[in-house]
């Protein structure tokens, strides 16, 4: 009767195995599809996962740490006005995986901002419309850090 009772348990759990792992592997392959197709990092939805994500926000920074990160995520939206100047500062630090962070403007142009460990500061003259950081990524672990300022154009001159 035991021996019954645990070949049944056995059947049962590879069928669930079975069932459920395709899924898992379609979800996966689902959402590493964003990392390397631009076409979809301008669209509005977002579809991502992750294991673990701490965040940390305040008006003009956010700071990140995440685990098993997969598919596509907007991390900040922004309105861009004419003639201000608007600077962006990303430190980055890469554990595991495929991660990069996105800067879409208001024609859905794409700029890619970091992908590599390390520290970055970008300054452009913005437009008016939306913005948005946008971040892709494979399996990716790490920790990203944002700062943003804008500023009128009359203060750097």
């Amino acid at each position: 009767m035991r021996n019954m009772l645990i070949t049944i348990g056995m059947k049962t759990g590879i069928l669930l195995l079975c069932i459920l792992l395709p899924g898992c592997y379609s979800d996966y392959l689902s959402k590493s599809r964003f990392y390397y197709n631009r076409q979809l990092i301008v669209q509005e939805a977002d579809s991502f996962s992750y294991f673990n994500r701490i965040e940390t926000r305040e008006e003009n920074f956010l700071s990140l740490r995440f685990t098993n990160f997969y598919g596509k995520d907007t991390l900040l939206r922004f309105d861009g006005a004419d003639n201000v100047n608007f600077g962006i500062d990303v430190s980055f630090h890469h554990l595991h995986g495929r991660f990069v962070l996105y800067l879409v403007d208001p024609d859905d142009n794409i700029i890619a901002l970091i992908e590599e460990d390390g520290e970055r500061t970008y300054t452009f003259r913005m437009r008016s419309g939306p913005y948005r950081l946008v971040s892709a990524g494979i399996e990716a672990s790490g920790t990203i850090s944002i700062i943003t300022e804008r500023q009128e154009e009359s203060a750097w001159e």
